[in-house]
């Protein structure tokens, strides 16, 4: 995220602040349009990394109602190798989906990546 703050040129914001922009106008209309695709990108690992979390939902949750679905999936896994396939093929798609659509939405909200591009002479 800091490399995505850094590419942000501080001359556009002295541009905004010679135009009469206070320092949150210039946040809020110049930094933060700019800085949108690093903030879809933290966010999608952020959200992917809590939506995948196994190891503490499973160590800390003892009520099979209150377990995340990362966790659910593993109680399709038997005893003896045993295996429900047809349940874990579903519930793996189901599980998958969110994500997918995440991703979809945030691919349509990033826009343009190249948004710096000519802003700076130079």
């Amino acid at each position: 995220m800091s490399a995505v703050m850094d590419s942000v040129p501080i001359s556009l914001e002295e541009a905004a602040w010679v135009d009469g922009a206070s320092a949150m106008q210039t946040l809020w209309r110049i930094v933060l349009p700019l800085m949108k695709p690093g903030l879809v990108v933290v966010f999608i690992f952020v959200f992917t990394g809590a939506w995948g979390n196994f190891v503490v939902p499973f160590v800390l949750t003892f009520d099979s109602m209150k377990q995340p679905a990362a966790v659910a999936i593993y109680n399709f896994f038997g005893m003896y190798g045993t295996i429900a396939y047809g349940k874990l093929a579903a519930f793996s798609i189901l599980y998958s989906t969110p994500v997918l659509v995440l991703y979809a939405v945030m691919q349509k909200v990033s826009g343009n990546s190249f948004a710096l591009a000519g802003a700076v002479k130079g």
